[in-house]
This record gives structure tokens, C-alpha cells and sequence, in this order.
């Protein structure tokens, strides 16, 4: 999925889907558009990212690259971003914002231009855990342009940071975000 003005893939509108073993980049080349993105999760939707079932203990990771920002999960939404690589992206890898949640682990989150994950605006990101060696346990990897994963304005993010860095650290919670976040 290459090319398009603004969007790869766009999941809206109440809907769902699974998304596996895709090559999503260079998408949003129209930079009079805003949010554009390889792949956008919108308006209480849901979407699985590299797996089909929550019971997979193998990924069939996408390889989503030179977008503006990787994928984007707002307006009340929901994702699973298991096992993909998510790099060279202008922007952040990953953004989660108003009101969304995603479960992130087991991605390479690398090379991006700002963050590898930034979560606000009352959103949420559940990390790999600590414990177990599941594809939803095993923290993500990667350095990016600014911080591993940052948080704003009532986010939250929760899990194991891993090896995800940036070159201003791993991680930033401003004021009025939840941080639960685990080095290990």
C-alpha cells in the first residue's frame, strides 16, 4: 500500500479490522492534508495490527514505514499493534489521542522523526508486561528522533519500556499523565 494522498489504510466509523503482513509506505504525500498517516484507526473503531486473534502466539507483523506518522488511533478507538515494524516515519510510529486506547508490544518502533509512541488527550497504551513470553508480553525495541514514548494532557501508559528509546530519553510524562511504566 503505497502512495496515497493521505492515509494507507483508514479503519472508521464504528468498524473493524484485522490488518496482517502488509508493507504500508510512503502514504500522505499530500502535505496539505492534515493526520495523515500509513494507517489511521478512527471514530470508535477497532483493529488488530498484526495478529487475527487475541490466542495468536505469532505475529503476522506489518512493515509500516516513510509515512508522516506511522498509525494513529483516535476518537474513542481501539487497537492491538502486535509484532510489526514501524520506522522511518517523519513524525511519531505511533500516536494514540483522544480518548483511544492500544495494547503495544513486540513492534520494532524505530527511526522515527519524534516519538515512537505518543499517547494524550485522555488516552492509553498498555506496554509488554514483565512477566511471561507471549507476543503481548515481550516489551517493543527501537530508538527514535526524540523519546522512546511520550505523554500528555491526561494520557496514561502502563507495561515495560524495554529497549524503546529516543535520543532525548526513554520516556516524558508531562503533568496529568499516569505513568506506570517499567524499565525492565
Amino acid at each position: 500500500i503505497h502512495g496515497t494522498e493521505r492515509f494507507g489504510i483508514v479503519v472508521a466509523q464504528n468498524s473493524f479490522a484485522t490488518i496482517l503482513s502488509n508493507t504500508i509506505n510512503n502514504n500522505g504525500v499530500n502535505p496539505d492534508l492534515p493526520a495523515r498517516a500509513g494507517i489511521a484507526v478512527s471514530d470508535n473503531s477497532s483493529a488488530y495490527l498484526g495478529i487475527l486473534t487475541l490466542a495468536d502466539t505469532v505475529a503476522q507483523g506489518n512493515t509500516i514505514q516513510n509515512n508522516p506518522t506511522g498509525v494513529i488511533v483516535s476518537h474513542s478507538s481501539t487497537a492491538q499493534i502486535i509484532g510489526n515494524v514501524i520506522s522511518n516515519n517523519t513524525d511519531d510510529g505511533i500516536m494514540v489521542i483522544r480518548g483511544s486506547q492500544a495494547d503495544v508490544s513486540d513492534n520494532t518502533i524505530d527511526d522515527n522523526g519524534q516519538n515512537g509512541i505518543f499517547v494524550s488527550q485522555g488516552s492509553g497504551v498498555n506496554l509488554g508486561n514483565d512477566a511471561g513470553n507471549t507476543i503481548f508480553d515481550i516489551p517493543n525495541s527501537g530508538t527514535n528522533g526524540a523519546r522512546g514514548l511520550s505523554c500528555s494532557i491526561g494520557g496514561y501508559a502502563d507495561g515495560v519500556i524495554g529497549t524503546l528509546r529516543g535520543t532525548h530519553g526513554r520516556y516524558v510524562f508531562s503533568k496529568g499523565c499516569f505513568n506506570s511504566v517499567k524499565l525492565k
